[in-house]
């Protein structure tokens, strides 16, 4: 019997379906997917999902969850109301009950112009009413998170312990169906946040990366965990120990800056005595573009990197400094990737940032994908966009992160 699935995913969604169906073929499970926006996944299965340890992995989610019951669109908003406050709200949904029960509904509307103009968010609001009357009316004390918006925080549902006490009840509306089920799992958002503000060493002039974006780049990488792993531009480590936690076992950092390596063994230290990770990297200093004196032809299976983006704009750039800059970066990326072609396995991967530059309203990319093909790489399609590539950023930002994948021909 399939069952559905749902992921809500984070602020990169399409960064995060890649992510999810990169960990789902490495455990080896089928899916189809029923549907999907920018902001929810819903996947069908032919066999149970393991969410512990999936939800362990995931850098991109916010939330898994069950979906339990549908609804067409035209259903009646009353049919609604009763099936949640009848017996099947104890059956599907409530762990074994306490008597104090603690609970919320979060809606995910169909994409509209706005949100709060959708009809079920009136529902949402009598159906949390409804709720609490039927609890109280069966003898339970009831309690539910303030919501902002239509639907609550992963920070909200853990700290308002409502996986442990309680429930807190999914809405998803496709274009015809309400999706009704529960959450599962959310995000270790406080681990997340501990390994990017918490650890010793953070370095602003070369550009801090997300420990979730870096989790998302490695898993998309598809690459077994007794792989070689290399990040030839390690900074301050961050992709470095995401691949730790992950469980690499052979995984490499390198960096021209003697300061990066400095920082990034300090932060490999705080990681193994704060999140008990194994410390097996290898870092040490080492040029790019003479990768290939170092390593092995063919011994590296991917290569996942934020590189130098050059040099760090407080302000608004002027279009000939960035032409200048994006010069310089072209050259230097060239330079690296025919060392990877010479240290990567047949059909190994890489897995890297390009800056994004934005300037007078136009957005500057760097002119380098048809040449990195001539040296013997592919090009991996991660979106339908012109270059095939995610961008990671907004308007307000100089600077945004082009993520590309290639694979060695």
């Amino acid at each position: 019997m399939q069952k559905r699935y749902c992921f809500i995913l984070g602020r990169y969604p399409d960064l995060s379906k890649h992510e999810i169906f990169a960990v789902l073929r490495k455990l080896d499970l089928d899916s189809t997917i029923y549907y999907e926006s920018s902001t929810v996944l819903v996947l069908e299965l032919l066999e149970d999902l393991p969410v512990v340890e999936i939800n362990k992995i995931l850098g991109g989610t916010v939330k898994i969850g069950e979906i339990i019951q549908h609804f067409p669109q035209s259903v009646n908003p009353e049919k609604v109301h009763d099936y949640l406050t009848s017996d099947a709200l104890f059956i599907d949904y409530l762990p074994s009950a306490n008597q104090k029960i603690t609970f919320g509904v979060s809606l995910y509307p169909y994409p509209r112009s706005h949100a709060l103009q959708n009809p079920w968010v009136r529902v949402q609001r009598e159906l949390i009413k409804s709720l609490k009357k039927h609890l109280e009316s069966q003898g339970f004390k009831t309690r539910y998170p303030h919501l902002e918006g239509t639907f609550l925080s992963s920070a909200s549902v853990e700290k308002n312990n409502l996986l442990k006490d309680g429930v807190e009840v999914l809405i998803i509306e496709t274009p015809t169906e309400l999706l009704f089920g529960k959450t599962l799992a959310v995000q270790e958002f406080e681990s997340f946040s501990n390994r990017d503000y918490g650890r010793p060493k953070r370095d602003m002039e070369s550009g801090i990366m997300p420990p979730k974006v870096a989790r998302m780049m490695i898993t998309i990488a598809e690459i077994s965990l007794q792989s070689e792993l290399l990040d030839p531009f390690c900074g301050s480590g961050t992709l470095i120990q995401e691949a730790l936690l992950l469980g690499y076992t052979h995984v490499t950092g390198t960096d021209l800056s003697s300061k990066a390596v400095a920082d990034t063994k300090t932060n490999l230290t705080w990681l193994k005595k704060q999140h008990l990770a194994e410390n097996n990297a290898k870092v040490f200093n080492y040029d790019v573009t003479k990768l290939s004196e170092k390593f092995p032809q063919g011994s590296v299976a991917a290569i996942v990197t934020e590189p130098y983006m050059g040099p760090n704009l407080q302000h608004k750039p002027h279009l000939k400094d960035v032409q200048e800059i994006k010069t310089e970066l072209e050259s230097l990326y060239l330079s690296a990737f025919k060392q990877f072609a010479k240290v990567l396995k047949k059909d190994g991967s890489v897995v890297m940032i390009f800056p994004i530059f934005h300037v007078n309203n136009h957005y500057l990319y760097l002119d380098i994908l048809e040449k990195i093909g001539v040296l013997g790489f592919s090009q991996v399609i991660l979106t339908k966009e012109k270059r095939n590539t995610i961008t990671l950023g907004n308007q307000k930002d100089f600077v945004l992160r082009e993520i590309v994948k290639f694979k060695l021909l």
